[in-house]
């Protein structure tokens, strides 16, 4: 729980360069079979507008079973959310009667039943018809579609795999809070201006973050006495953010520009750069250090 509110992954990112708009295009309109000419244009069946940019032959997402899906969001010149920069595949179940389940469904939900896999999918939501700027694209990558039973084995067994990593985590945590607890620690850890104490258990060969890199991370955040408050690994999804921009503690903001991606580390936050004398009610009191197991998982500039 870094964030000052656990961010949300719909959070603004800079626009991305125009050779990353490249690769996203090879990655969202490769691997289309041959077809009709594209792109096609049509009308989801709730009047959202959308283009298909390939085509495949194949079973489409029925009512009941899960869609598995990769989406990258823009509204006007910015990308608010890319699922590759996330390392996430996005999942949804297809609604009994998507056609009137809703008045106004979710544009993804509702072009998710028009795709086979590998279909590639812009649809359009105007927040405000005559504002350009106000378009909001969803584009959308179909990867899976599976029933419920098969999204129900794959659940739980994902579950016993988050929950390993969780043990894993706090098995550092208890290892080195016993050492640092009995001043073991001194002369291993490194110490920011601030006062930021830190530990690089595994240094990662990846590229540095700066200030404005969007980072993807996994967390265990936990009291000094060993107390878990928060962490990543049991939501099976890792935390992410962009460096710099208030938007989580200040110890994670200084913390995170010291590692290479790949690095796992030990952040010790004293209250002033963490949640400080207001603490963060109910979860964390005030005046209190905390301790965090990290790694950062991805760095995008």
């Amino acid at each position: 729980m870094g964030a000052k509110t656990i961010e949300n992954t719909m959070k603004t990112i800079p626009f991305l360069p125009s050779a990353l708009l490249v690769l996203f295009g090879v990655l969202f309109f490769a691997c289309g079979e041959k077809g009709p000419e594209l792109p096609i244009e049509g009308t989801t069946p709730h009047g959202y507008r959308y283009l298909q940019h390939t085509y495949n032959e194949g079973p489409k997402p029925q009512p009941g079973e899960y869609a598995y899906f990769h989406l990258v969001i823009r509204q006007g010149d910015r990308i608010t959310f890319n699922s590759f920069a996330e390392q996430r595949v996005m999942k949804v179940a297809i609604p009994d009667n998507p056609a009137s389940s809703e008045a106004n469904p979710s544009p993804i939900v509702d072009v998710l039943p028009l795709m086979s896999v590998q279909d590639s999918f812009t649809v359009f939501h105007d927040l405000q018809p005559n504002n350009p700027a106000s378009r909001i694209s969803y584009h959308v990558r179909l990867t899976d579609i599976k029933t419920a039973e098969q999204y129900r084995m794959e659940y739980e067994a994902l579950q016993q795999e988050y929950q390993r990593q969780a043990d894993a985590a706090k098995a550092v945590i208890d290892r080195y809070l016993h050492e640092y607890n009995f001043g073991n620690l001194k002369d291993s850890l490194s110490v920011t201006d601030s006062g930021l104490r830190y530990l690089i258990l595994e240094p990662g060969s990846g590229p540095r973050p700066v200030n404005g890199s969007r980072v993807s991370v996994h967390y265990y955040g936990a009291f000094l006495n060993g107390e878990m408050f928060d962490n990543s690994y049991t939501k099976g999804v890792p935390f992410g953010f962009v460096l710099g921009q208030g938007r989580v503690i200040k110890g994670w903001d200084e913390g995170f520009l010291l590692l290479n991606q790949g690095a796992k580390a030990l952040f010790f936050i004293p209250p002033e750069l963490g949640y400080g004398k207001a603490g963060y009610p109910p979860k964390i009191p005030g005046d209190t250090e905390l301790l965090f197991y990290v790694e950062l998982l991805n760095v995008s500039q």
